[in-house]
């Protein structure tokens, strides 16, 4: 992991994402706001600046890792032991022979001297086999069989994750999020269980993480905030007794009436930089709204 430096603009360490460009998404440019540029000065001149992170920052950088982790040791081996079940060991062959067709096509005129090396726990592998439009029948229809149509879309978007992640492009919080979500629901979809619930486990850590943060700035925020004294002369209004969740929603009661789980609801918050706690959790009627007119136009919140 890189420490709490690293020469501006400088390459990408240790699975850390890259900072010389302009971060994206709400919680990444919460996390620019709070950056700043340090210069260390050699006979006059600049030799190497250096951009400090705040805490925000490395915590993007910790989940950067973690989703590495997860490709490695939970993504790759639950794929793998998926295609070895219903395609057959050799699976990493055929997609090596796949490959092989398909270059000769490209050059027609000459064998392909394909020196590509495979790796049956190389994610991108898993990932390229479940995705080929061009799989043999055999292979084709086990896996129609065995998996549910959604699942290609989801091996899809996994391939876009692991491309940015690495090849240096950003990855805000919530895309992270995102990503251990659809890796949890596609290691369901081929019955790796096992794996998906320490996807699962990670994947929760993170949305309790960005609430215990949020909630300890809350509390700095409110520690400097005073009352000013009450003035001579001058009533002070009475507290009001309605209750904190007045104007409110309970997330299990949305999600009811959107016809959805909780999960699903509380997956779609994330989604949107609004991490919520549970389904017993409340939310502002103008989230709500938010997420009705998102997702369930036809459903509109009062």
């Amino acid at each position: 992991m890189r420490g709490l430096s690293q020469p501006y603009g400088g390459p990408r360490m240790g699975g850390c994402r890259s900072i010389g460009g302009q971060p994206q998404g709400s919680l990444a440019n919460e996390l620019a706001a709070a950056q700043t540029d340090r210069t260390w000065w050699w006979k006059g001149r600049a030799a190497v600046t250096w951009r400090l992170w705040s805490p925000w920052e490395a915590v993007l950088a910790e989940w950067e890792a973690v989703l590495f982790a997860v490709e490695r040791t939970m993504l790759a081996p639950g794929i793998d032991s998926f295609l070895t079940t219903v395609v057959g060991y050799d699976w990493i062959d055929l997609l090596a022979d796949l490959d092989r067709k398909a270059a000769e096509r490209r050059l027609a005129t000459r064998p392909s001297n394909n020196s590509r090396q495979y790796n049956r726990r190389d994610v991108q592998d898993g990932l390229r086999l479940l995705t080929h439009d061009r799989l043999p029948a055999s292979a084709r229809n086990a896996l129609r069989k065995a998996l549910p149509s959604k699942a290609q879309g989801l091996a899809f978007e996994l391939r876009a994750y692991r491309n940015d992640l690495h090849h240096n492009n950003e990855l805000p919080l919530e895309e992270i999020y995102r990503a251990l979500d659809t890796s949890e629901r596609l290691l369901l979809a081929m019955n790796q269980d096992g794996f998906a619930l320490k996807v699962k486990a990670h994947r929760l850590a993170l949305i309790q993480e960005f609430l215990d943060t949020k909630t300890s700035k809350n509390e700095a925020a409110e520690e400097h905030t005073q009352t000013p004294p009450a003035q001579p002369g001058i009533q002070l209004r009475e507290t009001s007794t309605e209750p904190e969740h007045q104007g409110r929603s309970r997330i299990h009661e949305l999600a009811k009436s959107f016809g959805v789980t909780s999960k699903v609801l509380l997956d779609q918050f994330a989604i949107e930089g609004m991490f919520v706690k549970s389904a017993t959790s409340t939310v502002s009627a103008a989230d709500a709204r938010h997420i009705a007119a998102r997702y369930y136009p036809d459903k509109p919140v009062q």
